[in-house]
């Protein structure tokens, strides 16, 4: 998968929680994204290849004041939804491991 996709990630076990002003910002549709969350303490991902959505999650973690209440509609924070935001907002593909 990571040989076809570039990019594997891993789910977590809470639902999403994206406050509806982050669909807004980033132009996204709802049905976009996925209902889990993503883990992003093991993640592999092609800088080559993805070089464009590494640039915005790296914008989004050094906003990350701003954008981290915004991923768990203010709930929690931190960077855990950057990364999966990030290829779904440029419409890059990624391949979620099924546990």
């Amino acid at each position: 998968e990571y040989a076809a996709k570039g990019a594997v990630l891993w789910p977590d076990f809470w639902p999403n929680s994206l406050a509806p002003d982050f669909f807004e910002i980033l132009d996204l549709d709802v049905t976009s994204v996925p209902q889990g969350t993503h883990e992003s303490g093991q993640l592999l991902w092609d800088k080559q290849r993805h070089w464009q959505p590494l640039q915005l999650c790296l914008y989004l973690n050094l906003k990350g004041k701003f954008f981290y209440p915004l991923l768990t509609d203010y709930l929690g924070q931190g960077d855990k939804e950057t990364f999966a935001m990030s290829m779904i907002a440029l419409g890059h593909e990624y391949h979620l491991v099924e546990l």
